[in-house]
């Protein structure tokens, strides 16, 4: 795909809300299912020991041709929307107090998502 970021990302590389988070160590492409999918292995395990922000939105839209159409006759229909990932991006933060299950949640909502990601803490 093409425009991929190149520089580290400062707006959104700090944790805000929260005292854990996931952070982002590539650049790449992230999906409405990824993002679902680790929302729910984080929501159903946490409920209500701790509180749960995504940082993240995908806004930008992907179109693809059914693949036997003829070419030409205009752009194809949105599939799904995906959002652009920084190195560096904040993309999950939660607030709780049982820390070392938290870290081990967010470490396996990390392995639902195709980018590599590592937990952090706030100083």
């Amino acid at each position: 795909m093409k425009g991929l970021y190149r520089n580290r990302n400062n707006k959104s590389s700090k944790i805000v809300y929260g005292s854990f988070g996931l952070k982002s160590l590539e650049n790449g492409f992230i999906s409405f299912k990824h993002l679902e999918s680790a929302r729910k292995v984080l929501s159903r395990r946490l409920k209500k020991i701790a509180k749960v922000w995504i940082r993240i939105n995908p806004t930008m839209p992907m179109t693809a041709k059914v693949g036997d159409k003829r070419m030409g006759k205009g752009k194809g229909e949105v599939i799904s929307r995906i959002f652009k990932v920084r190195c560096g991006m904040i993309l999950f933060e939660v607030e709780g107090t049982n820390s070392q299950a938290i870290v081990e949640l967010l470490k396996k909502a990390g392995k639902k998502i195709p980018i590599q990601l590592r937990v952090v803490l706030v100083k």
